[in-house]
């Protein structure tokens, strides 16, 4: 049984290299906690602190797996010139008609989008200096846009978006602007 531990204390220390600090502190008090604890508690210890490291980890891949989504968004967003068809690749229906409904121009069909939205939301904002993407929880993100030589000095436009996983990405559910 201490064999076990011992694997499970090791392989957690493998895959979460990122949390490396934690899993020492941790294992240097079920040291301490050893000297008074029967083998079974003490293996009942180590297994639960290995599942919450484990659950710290998947959290931390999965926050970053989202920031990566929204970086490649915001490339091929920019890249596509904002175009429709690209924004719908990426976003729920819910999205889309929040998309639509902001959409305050004259337009051809039902079908316009107000895609300009994750970006900016004013004319002409000027260059974009920054852009800031950081995670509010595992699913809501706020992505700050840093603009400088806008004609009213430098802007800062930053929206939430909402992440759902659909397969084996993710996909734009909820958008909301900050004022």
């Amino acid at each position: 049984m201490n064999q076990l531990v011992s694997t499970l204390k090791g392989f957690a220390v493998l895959l979460l290299s990122t949390v490396a600090v934690a899993a020492c502190t941790s294992r240097d008090k079920a040291s301490t906690e050893s000297e008074a604890a029967a083998p079974q508690e003490l293996a009942e210890k180590t297994v639960t602190t290995a599942s919450n490291e484990m659950d710290a980890a998947e959290r931390e891949q999965h926050i970053a797996e989202c920031k990566t989504f929204i970086a490649a968004f915001y490339e091929g967003l920019e890249e596509s010139g904002f175009d429709k068809d690209y924004v719908k690749k990426y976003v729920t229906t819910n999205a889309a008609q929040w998309l639509k409904d902001m959409y305050d121009y004259d337009c051809d069909g039902d079908d316009c989008m107000a895609a300009w939205l994750f970006s900016y939301n004013m004319t002409d904002p000027g260059e974009l200096q920054e852009r800031r993407i950081d995670a509010l929880d595992d699913n809501t993100y706020r992505v700050a846009n840093v603009y400088t030589g806008s004609a009213d000095g430098d802007y800062m436009y930053t929206i939430r978006l909402g992440l759902v996983k659909e397969g084996d990405t993710f996909r734009i559910d909820k958008i909301e602007i900050e004022e």
